[in-house]
């Protein structure tokens, strides 16, 4: 049996004083053989619990889906249409596990775009909610809609309209890669857990801890924003019966 990793070591200790503040003991603690990372002797059972650390690499991997993305603007022709330069057409598409293939789906995103055109729909106040291949968008005309910039369920892939005062290309390489920080904080966390998922399948893997060594280092602990950050983000377990969030100043967040 192999020796716990450090950082192993440190969330069996956090959670431990955690489960201490609740009478619920723990006798002691092993390597679990990978699944699970480690197991947990209560006094009437043992859990086994899988950990995920949380780190600069794994932003770096949800970077790499954010590129993704941004090729569907990028793949799209504007200069074929006539765009009022005062408007701004924002594009928004709804996260989605599925494959996508940029240069099929952009070919389609034309086509619709150019049907909205052709029919004199594209204009101030304008708002199309479209889904093709059974992927959702949704294309706002002028204003950034205010009711979906707090919405984690869409994903801003940016300005698609042509403008007189920045170039367009600069335009969405800002936009991908400051305004969606939400989408890749969601994106990080959620397939970080389905990682965990599909490694357990099958095996004792009851709990599963994720240790914050990443987003932790931009939240002020003070006011409990970190637990009300994971609260929003994570909706769905996976199959686990518990996600602890332990982070480095071993505070403890059980969802």
């Amino acid at each position: 049996m192999s020796k716990l990793k450090d950082e192993e070591v440190f969330v069996a200790k956090a959670l431990i004083k955690y489960f201490e503040k609740s009478n619920n003991k723990v006798i002691s603690y092993t390597d679990g053989g990978d699944p699970p990372d480690i197991l947990f002797e209560f006094e009437n059972e043992e859990i086994g619990i899988e950990v995920r650390q949380l780190e600069q690499n794994d932003v770096n991997k949800s970077n790499t889906l954010d590129n993704k993305y941004e090729n569907i603007v990028k793949n799209l022709n504007m200069e074929d249409f006539e765009i009022d330069s005062k408007l701004s057409i924002w594009l928004w598409i709804k996260r989605t596990s599925k494959e996508i293939n940029i240069i099929k789906l952009s070919k389609k995103l034309m086509k619709k775009l150019n049907n909205f055109f052709e029919n004199n729909q594209i204009k101030d106040g304008s708002k199309f909610e479209i889904s093709i291949d059974n992927i959702d968008f949704i294309f706002t005309v002028f204003d950034k809609p205010t009711n979906y910039t707090d919405n984690k369920n869409f994903f801003n892939l940016g300005i698609i309209s042509k403008s007189d005062s920045r170039d367009y290309g600069d335009v969405v390489n800002h936009l991908a890669k400051n305004v969606n920080m939400d989408f890749i904080k969601y994106s990080m966390i959620n397939n970080a857990i389905l990682d965990k998922q599909n490694k357990c399948k099958n095996k004792n893997c009851r709990w599963l801890a994720l240790f914050d060594r990443y987003f932790s280092k931009f939240t002020n602990f003070s006011d409990n924003e970190h637990y009300e950050f994971y609260k929003d983000v994570i909706q769905d377990k996976k199959g686990f019966e518990k996600i602890f969030i332990v982070f480095e100043n071993n505070d403890v967040m059980e969802l």
